[in-house]
C-alpha cells in the first residue's frame, strides 16, 4: 500500500488523499495512515512553506497550488524525497 501511494503522488504530481483513496480504491483515513509512515521513513518530507514558488521541482503553471504558493500563511507541501524516487526507480510498478 505504501509503495500505491507513493506511486499515486509521483503519478498525479501533488498529495490529495481524497483523489489518492479514490484511485486506489480505499479510504482516506488509511491514505493519511500511508502518508504518516511515507513521512517517518522518509520517502516523503514536508515543505515549511517558506520556500520560494517552484522550489519544488513542479512547473508552477500545471500546479493545482499555484494561486496559493506565494500568498500568506504559506502552503505547506509535501514532496518525494530522493530516497522515495530510488524506491519508485528501483521497484518498477
Amino acid at each position: 500500500m505504501l509503495e500505491a501511494v507513493l506511486r499515486e503522488i509521483k503519478k498525479t504530481g501533488y498529495l490529495s488523499k481524497t483523489k489518492i483513496a479514490a484511485a486506489l480504491q480505499t479510504t482516506t483515513g488509511l491514505i493519511e495512515g500511508a502518508v504518516t509512515q511515507l513521512l517517518s521513513l522518509g520517502y516523503l518530507k514536508v515543505d515549511d512553506g517558506n520556500s520560494p514558488p517552484g522550489h519544488c521541482g513542479q512547473k508552477c503553471a500545471g500546479c493545482p497550488l499555484r494561486r496559493r504558493c506565494a500568498q500568506q500563511p504559506p502552503v505547506k507541501t509535501m514532496t518525494i524525497t530522493d530516497k522515495g524516487e530510488r524506491l519508485l526507480i528501483d521497484r518498477p510498478a
